[in-house]
């Protein structure tokens, strides 16, 4: 039987992804959740830490995969290409989550302070990247007068718009080939020539 926490979590992911953070209230989630509010205030202080625990778990399990690849793969090109792979697969297995990282894309917009706490996790990935950049081009497998920053972004960038457009149409297109000729786009420009 699943616990209190897991409940509110589940409750709360289906509500967010179909309501939206403000639209749903800690009642609704309690309600749908048979549990009570005292327990809500027991596992999360606020709605919002609530909403916040629900993407750090997600980003968490993006990252776990991603890191596990890190520390497979010989050079920085091939983790790089790896990490694409693993990218698909991880996104299929947790569909029912993304909601929450459109909802956090719309909470850092509206500006209310939401998202703030949330910018940690979110960066995270921008500083696996760089970090990976960098490996790279101590290696000697990634161009030496690259910028770690700019590509980066540029990685992390495209993997943002890649998990976009594979929610919102996820039939339409073969997502997965259309990532890794994307990822080959951008490695041609950064693998060091020999």
């Amino acid at each position: 039987m699943k616990k209190s926490r897991e409940k509110l979590m589940d409750k709360a992911l289906e509500l967010f992804a179909s309501k939206g953070f403000e639209a749903t209230s800690v009642h609704e989630i309690c309600k749908s959740a048979g549990v009570s509010k005292g327990a809500f205030y027991h596992y999360f202080e606020t709605k919002q830490k609530l909403f916040s625990v629900l993407l750090e778990d997600w980003l968490s399990l993006l990252q776990d995969n991603m890191r596990s690849v890190i520390n497979e793969a010989d050079t920085t090109p091939e983790t790089i290409r790896k990490m694409a792979m693993v990218t698909g697969p991880t996104i299929k297995e947790t569909r029912a989550a993304f909601p929450i990282l459109v909802e956090y894309w719309r909470q850092q917009n509206l500006g209310n302070g939401i998202a703030e706490d949330l910018n940690n996790s979110y960066l995270q990935y921008r500083h696996v990247f760089k970090d990976l950049i960098e490996k790279g081009i101590k290696e000697g497998s990634i161009t030496a007068d690259l910028d770690p920053d700019l590509y980066s972004r540029l990685l992390q960038s495209t993997a943002m718009g890649y998990l976009l457009t594979a929610w919102v149409s996820p039939e339409q297109e073969d997502w997965d080939k259309i990532l890794n000729d994307g990822i080959e786009v951008i490695l041609r420009t950064m693998v060091a020539k020999k």
